[in-house]
């Protein structure tokens, strides 16, 4: 073959290579963001958000506390105004721990490095500082990732003298941090990644995380097992050595890496089922940096993956997802919601797009964790068959009538492609009652009998009424939650029925029960169930 021919052909396939090639990298415009900055951390919190925290910001301090969640549904940023919270800091890591739940642990403040726990919760929007009794020492530049079962895993880091080379695991139902190297399982000389700083890890399922390069200069690909508690190396080849990068879970035990002080703006992606790094070409990306942060929109890679800032050549503000290109969803759920009623728990779940889609299974369960059994499938129910592929919004629904009032389901929502692969939303909850309220049981729980301060309080349009029921030997408790004015006159109905043990939460739009608006005042929300009552004052402001 003559050279000429060679150059031709080489054309012909660079040409179909960027044909097929699709971006999956988007430039998203929300009308607000938190500052430019870097050195901050984010983290996933449930329904498709995400919380950031903190940073080396432009203000006087640098060192920054904001709060402030992102919705990927609405492409909005809203600051959160938390009382109290933790310092400003940088340097610091966040990891998503179950439910609507982040963990922020240590950094560098004003009056330097801490090893300080915190929580936010996402419904409750607050800030708690956990106190563990044991927890690792002061240190900046770790790492943290979610790691299954209410649990995340920390490693490394640098104290201003010296980089670690530790494993902890901190288990949010025990308020404890474990150091795991100091266990009976933790064989004396095992392999595991040396004393690092500015690497990064990532969720890649089931019990597993994987973290890649750091301060060491290294290109290690490492994957830590919790039910083993054990690291194993991996790989050598795929990104070059790199630091201060970030990584992000795709799903399918795949995690995206972006980035890094050497890394440009490359894009790599890591399959754990065959062992490679592969990178990824897009004629849209954002620019070569450093320092910046990604987090999941969902756990089950069912959504994008969210970037914001980072350092290239000054503080970054802009906002970026990756997926739905080469690493195409197969499907983008808006929501997925569960409405309780008398007899029956309504589904909806409107999907923006659809790509292979064949349809959907729904299981149920009364257990949220356990025991799952399909109760509808596209196999058999025509108004769950997918559109195959569709990048226009559908609304899909189902109804449960197979339900007793008083007790609480749990829903599984399955779609599954064209080759069988299944993805999994979800769980969602409802109670049915007999007054057909919409209400949310929260998967936690409780031995009180407790009615919550609303919130947001002051209020407009809409507040949050969150109150627990205790267990007793009754079964199921009748329970009434009213909403009064200052004259002793019911305006509002919230609940009426039947409810078994647990946290729920009902939602009250400042309506009276004809769906009139309420005027601005003061009104009183009283729970009762049996002969236990609580009230609390709500204000409306219009």
């Amino acid at each position: 073959m003559k050279a000429t021919d060679l150059i031709f052909v080489s054309i012909i396939l660079f040409l179909v290579f960027v044909v097929h090639a699709a971006d999956d990298w988007q430039k998203k415009t929300p009308s607000t963001n938190p500052s430019a900055r870097y050195l901050h951390s984010m983290a996933y919190i449930g329904s498709y958000k995400v919380l950031l925290f903190g940073g080396n910001d432009t203000n006087t301090l640098n060192e920054d506390d904001e709060s402030w969640v992102y919705d990927h549904n609405t492409n909005n940023w809203t600051q959160k105004v938390i009382i109290p919270s933790p310092a400003a800091r940088e340097e610091h890591a966040m990891a998503y721990i179950g439910s609507d739940k982040a963990l922020l642990f240590g950094g560098d403040t004003a009056p330097g490095y801490v090893n300080d726990t915190w929580i936010y919760d996402f419904s409750e929007n607050t800030w708690t500082e956990k106190n563990p009794l044991v927890k690792p020492s002061k240190r900046q530049w770790h790492a943290m990732s979610y790691i299954g079962d209410d649990k995340v895993l920390l490693f490394g880091g640098y104290s201003g003298s010296s980089n670690f080379d530790d494993t902890w695991v901190y288990d949010l139902s025990s308020n404890s941090w474990t150091d795991k190297e100091s266990g009976e399982t933790w064989e004396t000389g095992i392999d595991k990644p040396s004393a690092r700083n500015r690497h990064d890890m990532a969720y890649i399922g089931g019990d597993q995380v994987l973290l890649f390069g750091g301060s060491n200069g290294s290109n290690e690909t490492w994957l830590y097992d919790l039910s083993e508690n054990n690291w194993t190396l991996k790989t050598l080849s795929g990104p070059s050595p790199r630091a201060s990068h970030a990584m992000a879970y795709i799903g399918e035990s795949k995690v995206l890496l972006f980035g890094g002080s050497t890394g440009g703006n490359e894009t790599w992606v890591y399959d754990l089922s065959s062992n490679t790094w592969s990178q990824d070409a897009n004629s849209t990306q954002p620019t070569s940096r450093s320092q910046h942060k990604m987090s999941e929109t969902s756990m089950d890679g069912s959504s994008k993956i969210v970037l914001f800032g980072g350092y290239d050549d000054s503080r970054d503000d802009e906002t970026w997802t990756f997926g739905g290109g080469d690493y195409s969803l197969p499907i983008r759920l808006s929501s997925f919601s569960a409405t309780a009623g008398d007899g029956q728990v309504s589904l909806k779940w409107p999907t923006q797009s659809e790509i292979n889609n064949l349809g959907f299974i729904i299981e149920r369960s009364n257990n949220n964790k356990n025991f799952f059994k399909e109760i509808a499938s596209y196999l058999h129910n025509p108004q769950l068959k997918g559109q195959g592929n569709s990048h226009r919004e559908t609304s899909y629904h189902f109804t449960d009538k197979n339900v007793t009032n008083g007790f609480t389901y749990y829903y599984k929502l399955i779609d599954v492609d064209f080759n069988g692969n299944r993805t999994e939303h979800g769980p969602v909850s409802a109670t049915p009652n007999a007054s057909g309220a919409e209400i949310e049981k929260k998967s936690f729980k409780t031995t009180r009998f407790y009615l919550y301060q609303n919130y947001p309080n002051p209020f407009n349009p809409e507040t949050t009424i969150k109150f627990e029921l205790p267990v007793n030997n009754r079964g199921p408790e009748s329970v009434d939650l009213t909403v009064f004015n200052t004259l002793g006159e019911v305006v509002r109905s919230l609940y009426h029925g039947k409810l078994a043990d647990g946290v729920y939460e009902m939602h009250w739009d400042g309506k009276d029960n004809s769906g009139v608006k309420l005027p601005s005042g003061f009104y009183f929300c009283r729970l009762r169930a049996g002969f236990l009552s609580q009230s609390k004052k709500l204000f409306l402001v219009r």
